[in-house]
């Protein structure tokens, strides 16, 4: 994402923060040490802290520096602004029904008609060729967002929190 942001000039507001998943219960502080310690141990430069740049106290935290911050819905706009400069062709509102996935070109089927591709990028929620059984562990998911005014003068934290 950071070379292709680059490479392309997409505006997408990215920048690099700190990451920090916190917890604000006692009795929470041993599970933020367990995550601290998988995240050590799958290559992330983790730490473990107690004080944070935040209004508010938290018992304990897991910050990963360096991460990036990006407009997603900015950036697959961009990105995918190059594809179709490169001859790429994206088809929206048809259903996929089947993919030949055995030869290439593989043809797609959907629900305005059939097209055929080299290459066929399958990137859903709830899969849409289901040989594994995944549809059975899905479900959907909810987030939420909170905006507000900040009053003047308020120092506003530089990283990503939740």
């Amino acid at each position: 994402i950071d070379q292709n942001v680059s490479r392309f000039d997409i505006d997408c507001d990215y920048s690099r923060r700190d990451a920090v998943t916190f917890t604000m219960d006692k009795s929470m502080v041993s599970e933020v040490e367990k995550e601290v310690d998988v995240a050590r141990n799958s290559g992330l430069e983790a730490q473990f802290v107690t004080e944070l740049d935040l209004p508010f106290p938290v018992e304990a935290a897991i910050k990963v520096s360096n991460q990036a911050q990006f407009n997603a819905y900015a950036y697959c706009i961009g990105i995918t602004n190059e594809f179709i400069k490169k001859g790429g062709i994206v088809y929206e509102d048809s259903r996929v029904t089947h993919v030949s996935s055995l030869t290439s070109p593989h043809t797609v089927e959907t629900s305005n008609g059939s097209i055929e591709a080299k290459k066929v990028v399958l990137a859903t929620h709830m899969p849409i060729l289901d040989r594994g059984g995944h549809f059975g562990i899905c479900s959907p998911t909810v987030s939420y967002c909170i905006a507000y005014t900040v009053k003047e003068g308020a120092t506003i934290p530089k990283g990503m929190y939740i």
